[in-house]
């Protein structure tokens, strides 16, 4: 299967694009995952999970932009999973890693996804246009030829595809690769603790001098009475 279909990875000879493959776990969809890992101090700290494994990722650096999954036979509920649900998850996850580090490009980042599916192949496209969902189109499924008298038209059909899918790829590729990011300060919510310390004793002394200063008071004001009364008998 990866034989028939190496033309996906062969188009992007020559490029900065390479196609990682065979069972790779996804990097950006490993970093969603534990993205709410944090040092704990009364439960176990979380294991680090393993992003999901694609047949094909690819990538220009450590920078995803497209993953491929594959299924040797035609299966109806595997397609459904893949196409409609791991792919999508993934791919998402490649666009906001994208997004996080560049958000000016919001609504220019395209990340392509390939559903193979037996002797078919789907394109997925997945961006966000107006910034509030994520949107994801796809072309119908192309078949693989399958003899001599088909294999003209379907395999022009099949390069078409793969050519649609290296362009967008390019496109994205080539506007991140451009992206100036600049200097900004971070904005962080983390909390500083005090510098000083409470000493074993301190609490015991304060509470000491407290009740000594309202013994004091307490005998400030039995000698004023004590004179006030004095002073109304003289008179």
């Amino acid at each position: 299967m990866y034989n028939n279909w190496s033309f996906l990875s062969t188009i992007f000879r020559g490029s900065n694009i390479q196609v990682h493959g065979k069972e790779l776990g996804n990097q950006a969809n490993a970093f969603a995952q534990n993205a709410k890992r944090k040092i704990s101090a009364i439960d176990e700290v979380e294991k680090a999970k393993r992003g999901r494994s694609m047949d094909g990722i690819l990538k220009c650096g450590e920078v995803e932009y497209g993953c491929i999954e594959i299924d040797q036979n035609t299966d109806s509920t595997k397609e459904l999973k893949d196409s409609r649900l791991k792919l999508p998850i993934v791919m998402k996850d490649m666009f906001l890693k994208i997004y996080h580090y560049a958000p000016e490009l919001q609504h220019k980042i395209h990340i392509v996804g390939y559903n193979i599916n037996g002797p078919s192949i789907q394109l997925l496209d997945l961006d966000s246009p107006k910034g509030y969902v994520t949107r994801i189109r796809r072309t119908l499924a192309n078949d693989y030829p399958t003899s001599k008298k088909d294999l003209t038209v379907r395999i022009s059909s099949l390069a078409r595809l793969a050519a649609l899918g290296k362009t967008i790829v390019k496109e994205t590729e080539t506007m991140f690769e451009e992206f100036d990011k600049g200097l900004a300060p971070a904005l962080s919510d983390t909390f500083s603790p005090p510098c000083f310390t409470i000493k074993a004793g301190s609490k015991t002394s304060s509470s000491s001098s407290s009740s000594s200063q309202s013994n004091s008071i307490k005998n400030k004001k039995k000698q004023l009475s004590s004179t006030h009364t004095s002073q109304e008998s003289s008179t």
